[in-house]
C-alpha cells in the first residue's frame, strides 16, 4: 500500500517544480535583460 503513494508524491513534486522553475527563469531575465 505504501508503494501506491510513491507515484502520487512524484506527481505533486513535478507540479510544484514547474511553477518554481518558471519564476526562477523570470527572475533571471529581469536580472540580465541584456542577455
Amino acid at each position: 500500500m505504501e508503494d501506491s503513494n510513491l507515484p502520487q508524491v512524484r506527481v505533486e513534486r513535478s507540479e510544484t517544480t514547474e511553477p518554481f522553475t518558471a519564476t526562477a527563469r523570470r527572475a533571471s531575465k529581469a536580472s540580465h535583460p541584456a542577455r
